[in-house]
């Protein structure tokens, strides 16, 4: 039994002195925005070596953001604010995939091809504690879809 003990203090140590890196932000993009357009939606894969929710997102580009999911609701796809987005541990969470992306109101100017668009998100793990993870997403074509860009690498 006291293996399991120790096991577990081991344990709980690694979890206090967790750094950034337990989750990891890739191929977040969004795309160019069209005259008038004031909000965007940021699509990235989000990869956590624990059980965590991202649980806010905040972007200096835009006066509020939102996570969102987009739901069928009587045969209509719904688009709607959600509190968190669970993220598995060690799986990866692509959010287009799952009907997730994180939604930029307000944009304080037009979306570019070729910018990048800093945004950070809030993310609360099994054990409570919290971590801000920065990124940038890749402004791309308004033509672009999620299929254009899925990139898979193999090692």
């Amino acid at each position: 039994m006291n293996k399991y003990i120790l096991a577990g203090m081991i344990g709980l140590i690694c979890v206090a002195s967790a750094n950034a890196a337990d989750i990891k932000v890739s191929g977040a993009w969004a795309r160019a925005t069209a005259p008038g357009q004031d909000s965007a939606a940021i699509q990235c894969v989000l990869t956590s070596s624990k059980e965590a929710r991202v649980v806010g997102v905040s972007s200096p580009a835009a006066n509020s953001s939102e996570l969102h999911l987009m739901m069928q609701m009587d045969g209509m796809m719904m688009m709607h604010a959600t509190q968190s987005i669970p993220v598995r541990a060690n799986k990866a969470l692509d959010l287009s995939a799952e009907g997730y992306h994180l939604m930029l109101i307000g944009l304080k100017k037009p979306l570019k091809v070729g910018d990048s668009v800093p945004f950070t998100l809030s993310v609360e793990f099994a054990d409570k504690h919290k971590e801000q993870i920065e990124a940038k997403a890749e402004v791309k074509p308004l033509t672009a879809t999620t299929e254009n860009h899925e990139h898979h690498h193999h090692h």
